[in-house]
């Protein structure tokens, strides 16, 4: 990745985006400081990325399992944090960004929509890393396949459940002091 092995130009930017990516990183701060450093005086950095906070208020316990059974087994052993999101406005202010702001949002999915079905694909892709776990079976619960949990699967209107959220933040990179000479 760019970011940990070689840095972008310094102050070259007018705005550096990054969506998704840091919570993947064992050291986010990193490659933060890296796009702050990339930044013209005046630039803006926008950071998105995912809080897996809104899964706990699932009506499904099994969908809430396989959450937190995910996040404990496959993106912690990776090195990630999947409740990066909320720490981003801080972070950023602490780095010395000015202006910071920050806002979240989540989607609730119906179980059948075509968000539940990448869901319950994504489910299928780490399925095995799950079981090896031991924390669920490959048939657990409230499940018409294994790890497909009803609440992401089911066509009915009543089956809901909260996706991560995606926390944006953003601040701006203090301007450089003014150097207007006074002409009298």
């Amino acid at each position: 990745m760019i970011l940990q092995s070689i840095a972008p130009p310094p102050n070259d930017f007018d705005f550096v985006h990054a969506r998704w990516l840091l919570h993947h990183l064992s050291q986010p701060e990193h490659a933060i400081r890296r796009m702050i450093d990339a930044l013209r005086p005046g630039g803006w950095l926008l950071l998105e990325e995912n809080d897996f906070f809104p899964f706990y208020t699932s009506t499904s316990q099994l969908y809430i399992d396989f959450m937190i059974t995910f996040v404990e087994n496959v993106v912690r052993p990776a090195g990630g944090n999947a409740y990066l999101g909320r720490a981003l406005p801080a972070m950023l202010a602490e780095m010395g960004l000015q202006r910071v702001s920050g806002e979240g949002a989540f989607a609730v999915l119906q179980g059948g929509s075509p968000v539940a079905e990448f869901y319950s694909l994504s489910a299928e892709q780490i399925r095995e890393r799950i079981i090896e776990s031991g924390e669920l079976t490959a048939h657990s619960g409230d499940c018409d396949q294994p790890f497909r949990p009803k609440v992401i699967t089911d066509s009915g209107d009543r089956d809901h459940a909260s996706t991560p959220s995606i926390v944006s933040a953003r601040g701006c990179r203090r301007s450089a002091p003014s150097t207007r000479v006074q002409v009298a």
